[in-house]
């Protein structure tokens, strides 16, 4: 997940797009030492209550497995998701630049 977010995050200006990870089942503290130990700099929600995941249907609850890479437009619409996938950088890419 870091190689894909990481590559779109550096590959457009931070005033076009947002690149947000978001995890539910660690700790704030093992969110910080991953992101530190993988050179990450997007931010990362700890989403205690599981509200974003819920709301997006993530988890093996709605019969999927993360890592779930969402695209979301200005108007809060989903345009692009995938599940359980590290290889669609170029698909996100395409989505994105559509949606610029």
């Amino acid at each position: 997940m870091p190689f894909v977010d990481g590559l779109i995050w550096r590959s457009y200006s931070h005033d076009d797009i947002a690149v947000i990870a978001i995890e539910n089942l660690s700790s704030i503290g093992w969110l910080r030492n991953y992101a530190q130990g993988r050179g990450i700099t997007y931010p990362f929600i700890f989403d205690e209550e599981s509200d974003i995941f819920n709301t997006y249907q993530v988890g093996s609850q709605f019969g999927n497995t993360p890592p779930t890479f969402i695209i979301i437009d200005e108007e809060g619409i989903i345009q692009y998701r995938t599940d359980n996938e590290y290889d669609t950088i170029w698909d996100m890419k395409s989505k994105i630049e559509e949606l610029l």
